[in-house]
């Protein structure tokens, strides 16, 4: 039993080593993953240009970069594992550790220990992971003031309704 744990370590180790990590310049990813292959419309406008996507041994990288500097990375991968999705969280986290998961519908939170990154999992309706997403506080701080921007859209709600006689006796 401890053979097979510390052969689940060890490759967990080598794999870990080629996945991008947060604070990567595009030119270390490049190096990691080899090519773009497309480049993807920004979530947020204050990204630079284009999000970068790589794919290599069947794992797809989505790579959002803020002054030339990984600030969002979305990972995807058909079955992605449980053991995957921790050496990933290792690989993007500094010697600290991640928060607990706090599991809210389909998708699971965590907070790295210096509360500068953000990890988020979504699962399928089978309970399968579907992606890891990485992001800097820096991009959700950024993604939160922008929706705060946002103006309010009027909503049937906000309609003036119509007057209701009370029923007698109620």
């Amino acid at each position: 039993m401890k053979l097979f744990g510390a052969v689940c370590l060890f490759f967990a180790a080598l794999t870990t080593a080629s996945w991008a990590r947060i604070g990567e310049s595009l030119a270390e990813c490049i190096d990691r993953y080899g090519p773009v292959i497309e480049k993807r419309q920004i979530e947020l406008p204050q990204s630079d240009l284009g999000a970068a996507v790589f794919s290599k041994n069947g794992l797809t990288v989505i790579v959002e970069f803020h002054n030339d500097k990984a600030w969002r990375i979305i990972f995807r991968k058909p079955k992605l594992s449980v053991s995957e999705v921790e050496a990933l969280l290792a690989a993007n986290s500094t010697a600290e550790t991640w928060s607990p998961p706090l599991r809210y519908s389909e998708r699971e939170y965590r907070l790295s220990a210096d509360k500068n990154r953000i990890s988020i999992t979504r699962f399928t309706p089978n309970n399968e992971i579907a992606q890891t997403e990485i992001i800097l506080r820096e991009y959700s701080d950024q993604l939160r003031a922008n929706a705060l921007l946002r103006p309010v859209q009027p909503s049937d709600t906000d309609s003036p309704k119509p007057k209701v006689n009370p029923l007698p006796g109620f």
